[in-house]
């Protein structure tokens, strides 16, 4: 009996140690109060937005949300107060003592009402009532209290109601109540897509196109309905400040959908205006939330490009997947031994590990996302976001998806060594040599002394003409 109680501790134990390690590898982020500055929208109205944030965030499983009364309650444990409009200062605190590596303001800024009556000759009549809700919100980092996210969205809904008139009065016959919250959803679903890409890289995406029905990576648990819009747009080339940085990429809308069948974690939509040519919607083009009057405003000014952007050298005909199906042969794979451990040898570094630190240079031994990735010429945002989704793919394994992932990092941003570096590993362990090579070409491109892609390509060559092992590999072997 007491062998049998010894077991069931041990498990215990070992599963409550997966569960903490399972968790440390979400990134947290602590949603604060939101200020009420608009005059028409009840307090209870701008309470309730933190709770459409967690639904709107909770479909991603990168990304945990940690309410307003837990940490209240990590607040008031420390003797501080969080009573009325939440300080910067206070909120980083108090994100931190949560374990946040995140922290959301928010305020409703701006409330607008309109109502329109059609039909003022006769008796009946009708009515339209637009509202609009702007809503503003400052992501922070906790570690080093900047400001990684600072941005502002409009959320719009409107009714159509038949309206009869009484003494020359106009009297609409349905309610237009529940507006306020339809605007209140749109906002929050754009600025959502917006925290999602700044702290942990997500971003809503086509997962198939070419036709005239396409589906959507964004369902019911992200905020999606029957009739909701988006824009579909293709990213071009980099936009580099005038010191080198990367601050952004060139986009060009490719077309403007409206979904019609909704499930949990994706929906099926329609094209309602392209440029054109259906085949232009490929897999893994972006998509963010659009209003009928945005969407109105885009067409009439004729922006649906007929054409896609030309972005880099990997940039070709069709999707990711497309253009990498002559590698692997369209199927997926899964690695027939575990993933190695990174080489202890590769601990050199020239840089700092933590995201506010800059580095003097280029890593030029490393393989942990969070020495090598501070290094590129890329805003703090962009980094994080690439620490992230590295973290994530270190742990897919030697998979055609995150072959996939990896290429199509380093398509986005040529400077990734590491994404091209892992590209080639992912190749190699697949049996494709002459790409393992060209993605370790790739990587020697951006940084000439990464030592990781060197002894890789080193590798590969001697196994070819079966000849030594690599010259990093001998001169950093530890002596017994």
């Amino acid at each position: 009996m007491r062998k049998v109680i010894s077991v069931l501790v041990l498990a215990v134990m070992l599963l409550s140690l997966a569960s903490c390690a399972g968790a440390n590898d979400v990134v947290r982020l602590g949603v604060m109060s939101f200020a009420n500055r608009a005059n028409g929208l009840s307090n209870v109205q701008v309470d309730g937005i933190m709770d459409v944030f967690v639904r709107v965030l909770a479909n991603s499983d990168s990304l945990a949300v940690i309410e307003r009364d837990r940490l209240g309650a990590i607040a008031r444990e420390h003797n501080l107060s969080m009573s009325g409009v939440v300080d910067p200062n206070m909120a980083v605190s108090v994100g931190r003592l949560a374990g946040c590596e995140y922290v959301l303001l928010g305020a409703v800024t701006r409330f607008n009402k309109s109502t329109k009556a059609s039909g003022f000759g006769g008796l009946f009549a009708q009515v339209n009532t637009d509202v609009e809700v702007t809503i503003d919100v400052r992501v922070l980092d906790t570690k080093t209290g900047e400001v990684v996210l600072s941005v502002s969205e409009t959320g719009r809904a409107s009714k159509k109601a038949s309206a009869v008139s009484i003494g020359g009065v106009k009297q609409a016959e349905d309610s237009a109540g529940g507006l306020e919250d339809d605007a209140i959803q749109d906002a929050v679903t754009k600025l959502g897509q917006r925290v999602l890409e700044a702290t942990v890289g997500e971003y809503m995406q086509v997962l198939s196109g070419g036709s005239s029905e396409i589906t959507l990576s964004v369902g019911a648990v992200a905020g999606a309905h029957n009739g909701s819009m988006y824009r579909v747009y293709a990213e071009g080339s980099e936009v580099l400040d005038m010191r080198g940085r990367v601050i952004g990429r060139k986009t060009k809308t490719i077309a403007i959908v409206q979904v019609t069948e909704v499930q949990n974690e994706f929906s099926m939509a329609r094209v309602i205006k392209n440029g054109g040519n259906p085949s232009l919607i490929r897999r893994g083009d972006k998509i963010s939330p659009i209003s009928p009057s945005e969407a109105q405003s885009l067409i009439k000014k004729k922006e649906i490009a007929t054409s896609r952007p030309m972005a880099s050298s990997l940039e070709g005909g069709g999707d990711v997947d497309s253009r990498l199906s002559d590698i692997a042969g369209g199927q997926t794979y899964e690695p027939s031994a575990p993933e190695p451990e990174p080489d202890p040898s590769y601990s050199r570094s020239v840089g700092a590990s933590s995201f506010g630190d800059r580095p003097a240079g280029l890593e030029d031994s490393s393989t942990n996302p969070e020495r090598v990735i501070p290094t590129y010429s890329l805003a703090e945002g962009e980094k994080r976001s690439r620490i992230t989704l590295h973290k994530n793919l270190q742990r897919a394994g030697k998979t055609r998806n995150a072959y996939n992932r990896y290429a199509e990092m380093y398509r986005t941003y040529s400077g990734d060594y590491l994404a091209a570096y892992q590209a080639g590993m992912i190749a190699q362990a697949l049996g494709m040599r002459s790409e393992a090579a060209q993605w370790f070409d790739r990587a020697l491109a951006a940084n000439p002394n990464y030592v990781p892609a060197q002894d890789a390509k080193t590798s590969l060559e001697s196994g070819r003409s079966g000849g030594r092992a690599p010259a990093s590999t001998r001169r950093t072997k530890k002596r017994r």
